[in-house]
Parts: structure tokens; C-alpha cells; sequence
């Protein structure tokens, strides 16, 4: 089996697999892209316009086969796009202290959002999301408390 590739949107820039078990197949790709304002070359502006970052969250799935059954065009399989402002980092909840694999996305927004996998629905919904800094401060990097212990 020949090694599988996805064409991303834009340049990917986290990955993380579900350590939640029973969801370990599950994993998730941030994306970020930076679009730069550029003016025509005779338009001078005393001000540019704020650089925008944008970003995505795609959701995978791993299927379960054995070698040689799929292609590996069929692997992984991609289930759902999410677009947020760039997104620099991601983690899962490590423990087993939430009813839900919880993914917390910090973005190039100053925010970071909890999203939750929803089973019934095999997709991953936004619950919540909190801004840390202004707009225009990038929140880069993030991680839980419970890493060590495994309690949420």
C-alpha cells in the first residue's frame, strides 16, 4: 500500500490524533494561511489594511481494513471542514474526566474554541470559545492541565 495524501485548502500546520478510546482513529489538521494586502503599485496608502489569516480544522477518520483491501486513496477519509481564522495550534483533552473528545483550537485571532466529537452525528461541533487577546494578537500555542495526571 502506497502512502496516502490529502490536498489541503491551505498549508497545513497541526495535526492530532484522538487519544480519547474508542475515537483513537479520529484525528484533526490545522491549516493557516496568510493573505498580505498588497496595493496596486501606484496607490499609496498611509495606512494597509490588516494582513488576514485564515484557517480551517479538517476532520479525519482512519478506516479499519486490512493491508491491501482499500487503496490508499481511500485513506483517511476525510469527514468535515471547519473554517476558522489561522490555526497555529490544537490539542485533545487527554483523560477521561469529559463525556465527549473535546478539541480545544487556539487561532491567529486571539480566541481559542472548544469543539466536541459528536458520535450520533460523526462530526465535531463548536461548544464554546473564549477571546484571550485582541484580534490582532495570535494566540500560537495552547495545551490542557490534565496531561499528566489524565483527569479533566
Amino acid at each position: 500500500m502506497s502512502p496516502a495524501s490529502f490536498e489541503t485548502d491551505y498549508p497545513a500546520d497541526s495535526l492530532e490524533f484522538c487519544p480519547n478510546d474508542g475515537y483513537k482513529d479520529l484525528f484533526v489538521c490545522g491549516t493557516y494561511k496568510l493573505i498580505e494586502h498588497q496595493p496596486p503599485p501606484n496607490e499609496a496608502e498611509e495606512t494597509p489594511p490588516p494582513t488576514k489569516r485564515l484557517g480551517q480544522c479538517l476532520v479525519f477518520r482512519m478506516k479499519d481494513v486490512n493491508p491491501g483491501e482499500v487503496s490508499s486513496d481511500e485513506l483517511p477519509l476525510h469527514t468535515q471542514s471547519l473554517d476558522f481564522p489561522a490555526i497555529p495550534d490544537m490539542k485533545w483533552c487527554h483523560g477521561s474526566g469529559l463525556d465527549k473528545p473535546t478539541l480545544g483550537v487556539a487561532d491567529s485571532e486571539g480566541s481559542v474554541t472548544l469543539c466536541q466529537w459528536d458520535a450520533s452525528a460523526s462530526e465535531l461541533q463548536r461548544i464554546s470559545s473564549v477571546r484571550c487577546a485582541d484580534p490582532t494578537t495570535l494566540c500560537l500555542s495552547l495545551d490542557w492541565n490534565n496531561r499528566i495526571n489524565g483527569s479533566a
